[in-house]
């Protein structure tokens, strides 16, 4: 089950959805955080799209507790079933991911298409991107 965060924002959605949201952990702090502490404000500004399936799509990350549930790879392909969806609306041609350069990573975006744009120094992560 993949649910938007509009729709956790606006209360419909059972309870243990929202309590996955606040027992979220995750090796990648960052994800954590920002699920936690910016996600549902990006959403309310139009300025990103966040998608809850128990664990976390608004940025790449497994909950801890969850992690042998569900594979990276299956986890990518929901991402990038919604990110077509969204191409077939508003259009576009390729999908920009950010990662830190950590070789597991890189290798696990690479081995799924995606190829090294730039490294931005501002804010020290990989871009990477993938033709849809």
């Amino acid at each position: 089950m993949v649910i938007p965060l509009q729709e956790i924002i606006h209360g419909n959605v059972p309870d243990f959805v929202t309590d996955a949201i606040t027992g979220f952990t995750c090796i990648d702090k960052d994800v954590e955080t920002f699920l936690k502490n910016k996600a549902f404000d990006f959403e309310r500004r139009d300025k990103s799209r966040t998608y809850v399936g128990i664990i976390l799509i608004g940025q790449f990350g497994k909950d801890s507790k969850l992690a042998k549930n569900i594979t990276g790879k299956v986890l990518l392909e929901i991402c990038l079933r919604t990110v077509k969806k969204a191409k077939n609306v508003v259009g576009g041609r390729f999908v920009m991911l950010e990662c830190m350069e950590i070789e597991n990573v890189v290798k696990f975006y690479e081995t799924n298409g995606f190829q090294l744009l730039q490294f931005d120094e501002r804010d020290k992560y990989l871009q990477m991107i993938r033709r849809l």
